[in-house]
């Protein structure tokens, strides 16, 4: 090839890079009706790359699910794309399914295992959005938990979005654990879009949903005696499913979260559904200064997402007369009417109203 001596050749050169290919172990299997698994293609180039699944005698499935192709940059240009089957459980049982990729005429096969094999002993967890974020942060933090890490250097987080493109998050700083290992959590902001409809209802429903039913009790007369500190307490009950978010405001001012403890949910056999217990102490000076203080219960199932009982030196003595008289009542009709549940019920609607 002759040139002369102002021209130049530009020679490209193309380098094909060899795809990982990754079984993506099944979810949802045991109780479960159906298992859904994947196949990750990673760090291959160039496009394009077929992902195939189905079972190892050759029948392979018209229902994967192949997402688009992402783009990579780190360190080099390169793709990374994954594909999703779901079979019903019988199905899992009786057969062996596998991942076929073909990338530059070149063919991987990769089984999916039965069992969920973890050769580095790393357990990861996505963690949703609590309400507390959702209804009061007003954010939907997703978070990626990494635990029993073996080093506190040497991992790295990548979130992807479906269409393609990498998404911006956080990683915070490593925890050690006791058993000497290392926990990592990364954390990304996502838009409160998803899990809202349009009339401001949380994006799934369950039939069974039920809204707490919330009580707010004064101080005691014997820690009003102590002239110290005085606790208030709130009880919601009677709730499903289980995440719940209690907090406290005095005179509209919230109240930082370290000045109350809220214990964990606990599940009532007999009424299917949660109840949960949250105390407040302050100072005797702010009950004696007549100070209101508000119990703000939210939950998904309650109409307007929340829920609040305020009270007072001044309606704090008047509610204890009617509650204490109440409780008692009950008390003394559990105990004489153990299998009427409707006297029980009926003073647990009195009591509450």
């Amino acid at each position: 090839l002759k040139t002369t001596p102002h021209e130049k050749i530009i020679i490209f050169i193309i380098v094909a890079i060899i795809p990982h290919v990754y079984p993506l172990v099944p979810s949802g299997y045991g109780d479960s009706s159906s298992v859904t698994f994947g196949c990750l293609v990673s760090k291959y180039f160039p496009e394009p790359v077929t992902i195939a699944m189905g079972t190892t005698t050759g029948q392979t499935s018209s229902t994967v699910t192949i997402f688009p192709a992402v783009q990579l940059t780190d360190p080099n240009i390169s793709y990374s794309r994954s594909s999703q089957l779901t079979v019903s459980s019988s199905d899992w049982s009786k057969n062996t399914y596998q991942c076929l990729v073909n990338h530059n005429s070149i063919n991987f096969q990769k089984i999916i295992p039965k069992d969920n094999i973890n050769c580095l002993g790393i357990n990861v967890f996505i963690l949703g959005p609590t309400v507390e974020d959702l209804l009061v942060n007003k954010i939907a933090p997703l978070t990626c938990l990494a635990s029993n890490l073996p080093s506190s250097t040497g991992y790295k987080f990548t979130w992807l979005q479906e269409g393609g493109g990498n998404l911006p998050f956080t990683t915070e700083d490593p925890t050690l654990n006791e058993n000497g290992t290392y926990s990592v959590a990364s954390v990304l902001i996502t838009c409160l879009c998803p899990f809202f409809r349009t009339n401001s209802n949380f994006c799934y429903t369950e039939d069974n949903m039920s809204p707490p039913i919330v009580a707010l009790f004064p101080p005691t007369s014997e820690e009003e005696s102590s002239k110290e500190y005085v606790t208030y307490t709130c009880m919601a009950s009677n709730f499903y499913p289980i995440d719940i978010y209690i907090g406290w405001s005095q005179d509209n001012q919230e109240i930082h979260k370290s000045l109350y403890v809220n214990s964990d949910p606990t599940w009532e056999v007999e009424n299917a559904s949660y109840f949960i217990v949250s105390k407040l102490k302050v100072p005797y000076e702010d009950w004696k200064e007549n100070k209101a203080v508000s119990c703000v219960v939210g939950h998904k199932a309650l109409p307007l997402h929340f829920i609040q009982r305020t009270i007072d030196k001044t309606t704090g003595p008047f509610l204890m007369l009617i509650v204490v008289p109440l409780c008692y009542l009950c008390f003394v009709s559990f105990l004489l009417f153990v299998s009427s549940n409707h006297l029980s019920l009926l003073c647990f609607v009195i009591l509450y109203c």
